[in-house]
């Protein structure tokens, strides 16, 4: 439709753990419910549910239904294990007292907590914006030497929490945490604080308080982050210290300064940020508001990175090694593709800088890019002395080349000046997924017409 931010429905299919082999325990209020499956046990309470834990066991929850945590279970040892809901209705409710509800924990590479599922619940903590910090409500935690695989986290609701929402704190040997269709809210710190070798977190709505980030992935060796919603009010939506990172249609916005953040950490042991491909993604401001100007990628300490098909509302462009990160970094930024962007600037005053490149970046090429900037100037501000840097096929306008960008509609309309005149990259879709080319050439601008 060319509509950005419109609803796009992504399936997931998670198998259900079969019947044959496992063990089930149905925990209901009454203690005496075992409709979840044939051949049940049934249980009581939170603490009764989490002592049965183990390999091939099911634990399930009964929907419409609340438990208070008083301490969090430390779950280890090797699965399958499932620990979800049973029934309809509202998710089952955990209420945690100040502590995590679930800690998936191992304290030994030789015997790693793995293969589990946490589904289907909504967990809510003390936390009141504003109070004292305290632990995060759903965390992965490997201890030194330990090792984490394989864990899902699936359908989760967490609000109130006095730390992170979800934390999945490993060292770089755990390997394969999924957060996946979670909604989290009202967090102290971070809706998602990720730090693993492998990582996905997909189809989320993050944000509220946080008073860092929405999302951060730091230290990653490989991490997927699409189709989510992640706003913040205090620093960036998303933050980014990992490499291999793919990261496609999200809508980022929020009050902060940058909607995405990318660079090394002080301490990492990773050589740099290398190898990102950031696409299909919106970034604005602050929701229903006006105001504009902030950042909506800033990188530093990174090298080859394609970015492609995105739409900026009311921000700055692309920033590379601008001003505050060149001193003193020694990660080669090098090899940036800016291709097919589309951005709309309806501020009053100020200026686009549609992409600002510092001194110490090389190898750029910024082609097909379109920015309609009605009443301020829109500019490509390139560091002193820099070199290596191809721009061509680029449109500023002050005329508006979209059918409605102010409502959220970026496709071209049928007199742009975008049609047909771009120059030939390897880009070959578009923002809703039409093949590029249609007509006799690439189109400015991420839509094609």
């Amino acid at each position: 439709s060319g509509v950005v931010g419109a609803p796009v429905q992504v399936n997931i299919t998670v198998a259900a753990a079969p019947v044959g082999g496992w063990k089930t325990y149905c925990v209901s209020n009454a203690g005496t419910d075992t409709s979840c499956a044939s051949g049940a046990t049934a249980l009581r309470t939170f603490d009764e549910a989490m002592n049965v834990l183990g390999p091939n066991v099911r634990v399930l929850f009964k929907r419409g239904e609340s438990w208070t945590t008083t301490v969090a279970p430390n779950l280890g040892g090797s699965g399958p294990l499932l620990i979800g809901a049973y029934g309809a209705g509202a998710k089952p409710i955990l209420i945690g007292t100040g502590n995590a509800v679930f800690n998936v924990r191992s304290y030994s590479a030789s015997a790693p907590a793995s293969d589990m599922r946490i589904m289907d619940f909504d967990i809510r903590g003390p936390y009141i914006s504003g109070g004292a910090q305290s632990d995060s409500l759903v965390s992965t935690i490997d201890w030194t030497g330990g090792r984490i695989d394989d864990v899902l986290f699936l359908r989760l609701d967490i609000s109130n929490s006095g730390g992170k929402g979800i934390e999945a704190a490993g060292a770089r040997q755990t390997a394969g945490i999924f957060i996946v269709d979670c909604n989290i809210r009202t967090t102290a710190i971070h809706n998602i604080y990720i730090k693993s070798a492998r990582s996905a977190v997909m189809g989320c709505d993050a944000g509220g308080d946080a008073s860092s980030h929405s999302l951060r992935s730091s230290e990653e060796d490989g991490v997927v982050i699409s189709h989510n919603s992640l706003h913040d009010k205090a620093l960036h939506p998303l933050k980014l210290h990992s490499r291999k990172a793919v990261i496609s249609d999200n809508w980022l916005h929020g009050e902060g300064s940058n909607r995405l953040s990318m660079g090394q950490e002080v301490d990492s042991v990773l050589p740099s940020i290398d190898t990102i491909l950031i696409e299909r993604n919106r970034f604005d401001p602050a929701v229903n508001t006006a105001s504009g100007g902030d950042v909506a990628i800033n990188m530093h300490d990174a090298q080859h990175v394609a970015i492609r098909n995105n739409v900026f509302y009311n921000t700055l462009g692309v920033l590379v090694g601008s001003a505050g990160y060149d001193t003193g970094d020694t990660i080669p930024q090098s090899d940036y593709s800016i291709y097919n962007n589309s951005g709309y600037d309806g501020r009053t005053s100020g200026q686009m800088d549609f992409v600002r490149l510092g001194a110490t970046v090389s190898q750029v090429n910024i082609k097909n890019n379109l920015y309609s900037t009605p009443n301020i100037v829109a500019v490509e501000n390139f560091g002193a002395g820099i070199s290596g840097v191809t721009s061509a096929n680029n449109l500023e306008l002050k005329t508006n080349p979209y059918t409605n960008p102010v409502s959220g509609n970026f496709s071209l309309s049928s007199a742009s000046p975008a049609i047909d005149a771009g120059a030939s990259v390897p880009v070959f879709d578009d923002y809703a997924g039409t093949p590029r080319p249609q007509g006799s050439g690439w189109d400015i601008g991420a839509y094609e017409y």
